[in-house]
Protein backbone atom coordinates (compact mmCIF):
# COMPACT_ATOMS: atom_id res chain seq x y z
CA UNK A 1 0.00 0.00 0.00
CA UNK A 2 1.17 3.62 -1.46
CA UNK A 3 0.09 6.63 1.50
CA UNK A 4 0.64 10.35 1.58
CA UNK A 5 0.49 12.07 4.21
CA UNK A 6 0.33 15.61 4.52
CA UNK A 7 0.46 18.20 7.50
CA UNK A 8 -1.70 20.91 7.56
CA UNK A 9 -3.24 23.57 9.83
CA UNK A 10 -5.75 24.65 7.12
CA UNK A 11 -6.34 28.03 9.01
CA UNK A 12 -8.73 28.30 6.89
CA UNK A 13 -8.67 25.60 3.86
CA UNK A 14 -7.81 27.72 0.34
CA UNK A 15 -6.81 27.22 -3.61
CA UNK A 16 -3.90 26.98 -2.22
CA UNK A 17 -4.06 23.65 -0.28
CA UNK A 18 -6.50 22.07 -2.74
CA UNK A 19 -3.49 22.42 -5.45
CA UNK A 20 -1.15 20.75 -2.83
CA UNK A 21 -3.29 17.83 -2.47
CA UNK A 22 -4.43 17.46 -6.18
CA UNK A 23 -0.33 17.70 -6.72
CA UNK A 24 0.41 14.90 -3.96
CA UNK A 25 -2.71 12.81 -5.52
CA UNK A 26 -0.87 13.54 -9.45
CA UNK A 27 2.64 13.00 -8.50
CA UNK A 28 2.51 9.97 -6.17
CA UNK A 29 -1.00 8.09 -7.19
CA UNK A 30 -1.13 7.24 -3.60
CA UNK A 31 -3.68 4.49 -2.37
CA UNK A 32 -4.79 6.74 0.39
CA UNK A 33 -4.20 10.95 1.22
CA UNK A 34 -3.78 11.62 4.73
CA UNK A 35 -3.91 14.82 6.17
CA UNK A 36 -2.87 15.46 9.85
CA UNK A 37 -4.60 18.34 11.41
CA UNK A 38 -4.08 21.07 13.82
CA UNK A 39 -7.60 20.84 16.29
CA UNK A 40 -9.61 24.20 17.98
CA UNK A 41 -6.52 25.58 18.17
CA UNK A 42 -3.20 26.13 15.87
CA UNK A 43 0.01 27.35 16.30
CA UNK A 44 1.05 29.83 18.99
CA UNK A 45 -2.43 28.80 20.39
CA UNK A 46 -4.78 30.71 18.51
CA UNK A 47 -8.41 29.59 17.90
CA UNK A 48 -8.80 28.35 14.40
CA UNK A 49 -11.27 30.36 12.30
CA UNK A 50 -13.48 27.75 11.85
CA UNK A 51 -14.25 24.85 13.94
CA UNK A 52 -12.34 21.08 13.71
CA UNK A 53 -15.31 19.49 11.91
CA UNK A 54 -15.79 21.80 9.53
CA UNK A 55 -11.88 22.18 7.94
CA UNK A 56 -11.44 18.13 8.14
CA UNK A 57 -14.89 17.78 6.07
CA UNK A 58 -13.22 20.84 3.70
CA UNK A 59 -9.58 18.86 3.42
CA UNK A 60 -11.87 15.67 2.80
CA UNK A 61 -14.42 16.69 -0.33
CA UNK A 62 -10.80 18.46 -1.68
CA UNK A 63 -8.94 14.64 -1.99
CA UNK A 64 -8.38 13.77 1.24
CA UNK A 65 -9.50 10.45 2.12
CA UNK A 66 -9.05 10.61 6.26
CA UNK A 67 -8.26 13.20 8.49
CA UNK A 68 -5.99 12.24 11.86
CA UNK A 69 -5.67 15.12 14.76
CA UNK A 70 -2.87 16.57 15.74
CA UNK A 71 -2.92 16.93 19.95
CA UNK A 72 -3.20 20.00 20.80
CA UNK A 73 0.31 19.69 23.33
CA UNK A 74 2.33 19.91 19.68
CA UNK A 75 -0.25 21.43 17.46
CA UNK A 76 -0.51 24.97 19.76
CA UNK A 77 3.75 24.52 20.02
CA UNK A 78 6.20 25.96 18.00
CA UNK A 79 7.59 24.32 14.37
CA UNK A 80 10.12 21.91 16.17
CA UNK A 81 7.35 20.32 18.63
CA UNK A 82 4.91 20.47 16.08
CA UNK A 83 6.67 18.50 13.40
CA UNK A 84 7.76 16.18 16.15
CA UNK A 85 4.19 15.28 16.87
CA UNK A 86 2.75 14.98 13.38
CA UNK A 87 5.65 12.84 12.51
CA UNK A 88 5.41 10.82 15.23
CA UNK A 89 1.72 10.38 14.59
CA UNK A 90 2.39 9.40 10.59
CA UNK A 91 5.00 7.24 12.59
CA UNK A 92 2.17 5.33 14.39
CA UNK A 93 0.44 4.28 10.68
CA UNK A 94 4.49 3.73 8.95
CA UNK A 95 5.85 1.06 11.05
CA UNK A 96 3.29 -1.16 12.38
CA UNK A 97 4.05 -4.92 12.70
CA UNK A 98 3.48 -6.43 9.41
CA UNK A 99 3.08 -3.44 7.55
CA UNK A 100 4.32 -3.37 4.26
CA UNK A 101 3.20 0.38 4.06
CA UNK A 102 4.98 2.76 1.81
CA UNK A 103 4.97 5.95 3.73
CA UNK A 104 5.42 9.53 1.87
CA UNK A 105 5.49 13.06 3.48
CA UNK A 106 3.75 15.51 0.93
CA UNK A 107 4.91 19.25 1.89
CA UNK A 108 5.07 22.69 0.32
CA UNK A 109 8.89 25.16 0.34
CA UNK A 110 9.76 28.28 -0.44
CA UNK A 111 13.03 26.50 -1.77
CA UNK A 112 12.76 24.42 -4.55
CA UNK A 113 15.64 21.74 -4.31
CA UNK A 114 14.82 18.43 -1.93
CA UNK A 115 18.37 17.97 -1.92
CA UNK A 116 19.32 20.80 -0.30
CA UNK A 117 16.34 20.77 2.26
CA UNK A 118 17.56 17.29 3.03
CA UNK A 119 21.15 17.76 3.64
CA UNK A 120 20.30 20.71 5.96
CA UNK A 121 17.53 18.91 8.01
CA UNK A 122 20.60 16.04 8.09
CA UNK A 123 22.66 19.10 9.63
CA UNK A 124 20.50 20.74 11.71
CA UNK A 125 19.51 16.93 13.04
CA UNK A 126 22.43 15.18 13.87
CA UNK A 127 24.75 18.74 14.68
CA UNK A 128 27.73 17.19 13.69
CA UNK A 129 31.15 19.16 15.39
CA UNK A 130 31.70 21.12 12.50
CA UNK A 131 28.75 22.68 12.77
CA UNK A 132 28.53 22.62 16.31
CA UNK A 133 32.65 24.43 16.38
CA UNK A 134 31.17 26.85 13.87
CA UNK A 135 27.89 27.84 16.20
CA UNK A 136 29.96 28.26 19.20
CA UNK A 137 32.59 30.74 16.79
CA UNK A 138 29.25 32.83 15.46
CA UNK A 139 28.09 33.22 19.02
CA UNK A 140 31.09 34.04 20.50
CA UNK A 141 31.33 36.61 17.57
CA UNK A 142 27.88 38.65 18.73
CA UNK A 143 25.50 36.72 16.12
CA UNK A 144 22.59 35.96 17.39
CA UNK A 145 21.46 32.72 17.76
CA UNK A 146 19.24 32.47 14.27
CA UNK A 147 22.11 34.11 12.61
CA UNK A 148 25.04 32.19 14.18
CA UNK A 149 22.89 28.51 13.05
CA UNK A 150 22.41 29.77 9.53
CA UNK A 151 25.75 30.78 9.10
CA UNK A 152 27.30 27.12 10.88
CA UNK A 153 24.89 25.23 8.68
CA UNK A 154 26.03 27.26 5.58
CA UNK A 155 29.35 26.71 6.41
CA UNK A 156 29.08 22.43 6.70
CA UNK A 157 26.72 22.21 3.88
CA UNK A 158 28.23 20.62 0.96
CA UNK A 159 25.96 20.44 -1.88
CA UNK A 160 26.79 21.88 -5.28
CA UNK A 161 24.32 24.66 -4.44
CA UNK A 162 26.34 25.58 -1.42
CA UNK A 163 29.49 25.43 -2.66
CA UNK A 164 29.38 27.53 -5.17
CA UNK A 165 31.02 30.82 -3.59
CA UNK A 166 29.29 33.99 -1.32
CA UNK A 167 25.97 33.52 -3.51
CA UNK A 168 25.28 30.22 -2.60
CA UNK A 169 26.00 30.77 1.17
CA UNK A 170 23.73 33.18 1.04
CA UNK A 171 21.13 31.02 -0.58
CA UNK A 172 21.30 28.13 2.08
CA UNK A 173 20.79 30.73 4.96
CA UNK A 174 17.98 32.40 3.02
CA UNK A 175 16.42 28.49 2.88
CA UNK A 176 16.83 28.82 6.59
CA UNK A 177 14.36 32.10 6.63
CA UNK A 178 10.79 30.55 4.70
CA UNK A 179 8.47 30.07 7.13
CA UNK A 180 7.62 27.04 5.07
CA UNK A 181 11.37 26.25 4.44
CA UNK A 182 11.67 25.97 8.41
CA UNK A 183 8.51 23.51 8.39
CA UNK A 184 9.75 21.65 6.52
CA UNK A 185 13.61 21.12 8.33
CA UNK A 186 12.05 20.41 11.10
CA UNK A 187 9.46 17.84 9.61
CA UNK A 188 13.20 16.12 7.66
CA UNK A 189 15.02 16.75 11.55
CA UNK A 190 11.87 14.56 12.76
CA UNK A 191 11.90 11.75 10.38
CA UNK A 192 15.58 11.26 10.59
CA UNK A 193 15.04 11.44 14.75
CA UNK A 194 12.69 9.30 15.23
CA UNK A 195 14.45 6.71 12.05
CA UNK A 196 11.20 6.16 10.41
CA UNK A 197 10.72 5.27 6.88
CA UNK A 198 8.73 7.64 5.23
CA UNK A 199 10.08 9.61 2.00
CA UNK A 200 9.95 13.14 2.13
CA UNK A 201 8.26 14.60 -1.00
CA UNK A 202 8.30 18.61 -1.92
CA UNK A 203 5.93 20.29 -3.66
Amino acid sequence: MNAAFVIAEYNPFHNGHAYHIARTRRELAPDALVCVMSGHFTQRGSPAVVDKWARARMALLSGADLVLELHPVYACAGAERFALGAIATIGAFATPDGNNMDCWLSFGAECGDLSLLLELGAILAEEPPPFREALAASLGAGSSFAAARAEAAAACCTTQAATAGDSARRRVKETLKGSNNILALEYIKAIRRLRLPIKPHLI
